[in-house]
């Protein structure tokens, strides 16, 4: 069990990720995929990211020393500076220079070039489902700690979590005290990590304060990989009969902005059909175009993504137990 002491300057450091750290999430789907049930599961995801990661025993070793080096990695998954990248996103490498030269294990790198691969295989397909199950939590969670504090935001990240008296007890495993030296701690929110709450520390190399994240499940029962849907299967078939394939597909993916040249790569169309396509979708107010100097970015409308809202789209009810479950736990005391 890992235990958490909180000063009050920790409590005003801690605060929830802004955004997606797809290496962390990487690690936690090749646990749920090396450890987690054989059986196949609803909604299809674990099905196909055990397909597309068969390969060669000797990359299947590799898969499972990654699991297997599990926390040894998290300072190299991790990045405040940069959300959602991490060193292995970034071809792992980082051009500061550490404040003391460290050993690194020749295994670290391997095992970040392998979650790479999962993520490429695994999650990248279905980015937009991973996407809103992050925005849907750190949602639930800022109303929470507004509406009733960060201790019980603590607690509500899993069962595991219990806090007392300005200390977090974590039941992860490990058997150790951790004083936060008045850094806070950071919440990260997993699709994938499905056995409870999980604290990690490390002195941070470049400046040598403490850095520590507390990543929960955003299902603690694990079946938020259920609720996955590959972006190519999100919108509807009768959406393509009425605007076209291509159109749709512009359509999907300009939820997020992107400029016309994202939109060509992303798709491998010409820039010429994209322009042609985009003027219709403009035109019929189901996106936006702004120009800055020679770029022009697009975005899609309000009545745009009503249209693209479909039956195949993540659902909040996945899990029977969560949809019940007291957003708001009532504190323990001890």
């Amino acid at each position: 069990m890992s235990t958490v002491h909180f000063t009050h300057e920790d409590i005003a450091r801690t605060r929830l990720v802004p955004t997606i750290q797809p290496m962390i999430e990487a690690l936690f789907a090749l646990d749920f995929l090396v450890r987690g049930p054989g059986r196949p599961r609803p909604g299809g995801w674990a099905q196909h990211a055990r397909t597309r990661l068969a390969a060669p025993p000797a990359v299947l070793s590799d898969l499972e020393r990654t699991v297997a080096l599990g926390a040894e990695l998290m300072p190299a998954l991790y990045d405040p500076h940069a959300p959602g990248r991490g060193l292995a996103a970034v071809g792992l490498q980082d051009t500061r220079r550490p404040a003391e030269p460290r050993a690194v294990r020749p295994e670290l790198p391997r095992a970040l070039a392998a979650l790479a691969d999962v993520h490429r295989s695994a999650i990248a397909p279905y980015a937009e489902s991973v996407r809103r199950l992050h925005q849907h939590t750190r949602r639930a969670f800022r109303r929470l700690i507004a509406d009733h504090g960060l201790a019980a935001a603590l607690e509500a990240t899993g069962d595991g979590a219990r806090w007392t008296a300005g200390t977090l007890t974590v039941d992860d495993g490990a058997d150790r005290e951790i004083v936060l030296e008045g850094q806070g701690t950071t919440l990260v929110p997993s699709v994938f990590l499905s056995r409870g709450p999980r604290f990690f520390s490390w002195p941070d190399p470049f400046s040598g304060r403490l850095t520590s994240v507390l990543v929960f499940p955003v299902c603690p029962h694990g079946r938020a990989p259920e609720a996955l849907v590959k972006d190519d299967d999100r919108v509807p078939t009768p959406l393509h009969r009425l605007l076209g394939r291509t159109r749709t597909a512009i359509l999907a993916q300009l939820e997020r902005p992107k400029s016309s040249r994202e939109l060509s790569e992303a798709l491998n169309v010409s820039a010429t059909t994209v322009s042609e396509h985009t003027s219709v979708l403009r035109k019929t107010g189901l996106i936006s175009t702004t120009r800055a100097k020679n770029t022009m970015r697009h975005v899609v409308t309000p009545l745009g993504a009503m249209i693209l809202r479909s039956p195949s789209a993540p659902q909040r009810t996945w899990c029977a137990e969560c949809a019940h479950r007291n957003p708001a736990p009532l504190l323990r005391t001890a």
